[in-house]
């Protein structure tokens, strides 16, 4: 897993934080993007992991496919 834990007060100024710089942009994380950030950023699954499971979560396959 994550060589680095997180305490719930800075996952917690992490997520405000990130959630305030898409808020400027019109945009906002989904429930379950907000889940897997929390994974990842307690250490509960790796960099690689929330990156596939976010890329599953919103049907993107490879960058080959836009082409």
């Amino acid at each position: 897993m994550n060589n680095f834990k997180l305490q719930n007060q800075e996952i917690y100024f992490i997520e405000k934080s990130t959630t305030g710089t898409l808020a400027i942009e019109n945009c906002y994380p989904s429930i379950c993007g907000r889940i897997i950030t929390r994974n990842y950023l307690s250490g509960k699954i790796t960099s690689s992991q929330a990156i596939q499971r976010i890329k599953r979560l919103h049907g993107v396959k490879t960058w080959k496919s836009f082409l």
